[in-house]
């Protein structure tokens, strides 16, 4: 369950950011997602569930992770309250570190069921570049798309 906890983690954060870490993609591949896509595949509720409890007690990185997990095994259309569930608490990390200052059209800030419903139909990739990222006191430039 730890490991499973830490390679969520470190996965969540290649993903993040893939361009600024030194992992290898054939290594995060081969170590951290190849071994759970016959898992994931073979009862993919289940997988989600499970999943989704193993990262239950922890936040952060490890819960993107688990949420960006799913979107790469079994699709960006894929839809379980479990996986929508992780999709949530992944974008309150987000926001909770000041990575995203928006909401799914049609929904504020504070109403996650609405965000959790529109992110479930689509790629959080793809939403993601549509928000923009707050500026950083100590940055001359952020990119205004992510």
């Amino acid at each position: 369950m730890d490991e499973l906890i830490a390679n969520m983690e470190r996965f969540g954060r290649y993903t993040f950011k893939p361009l600024g870490q030194h992992d290898d993609p054939n290594e995060i591949w081969h170590h951290l997602i190849g071994p759970l896509l016959p898992i994931a595949q073979a009862d993919p509720d289940a997988f989600v569930t499970r999943l989704n409890r193993a990262v239950a007690s922890t936040e952060g990185w490890a819960v993107y992770g688990a949420a960006h997990a799913i979107i790469e095994l079994l699709g960006g259309d894929f839809r379980h309250p479990a996986a929508g569930e992780l999709m949530h608490r992944s974008l309150q990390f987000l926001r909770s570190r000041a990575y995203l200052n928006c909401t799914s059209p049609g929904t504020s800030a504070n109403s996650g069921p609405g965000i959790t419903a529109a992110l479930s139909h689509g790629s959080s990739v793809g939403r993601a570049r549509r928000c923009r990222r707050r500026r950083s006191p100590n940055r001359r430039s952020v990119n205004n798309v992510y």
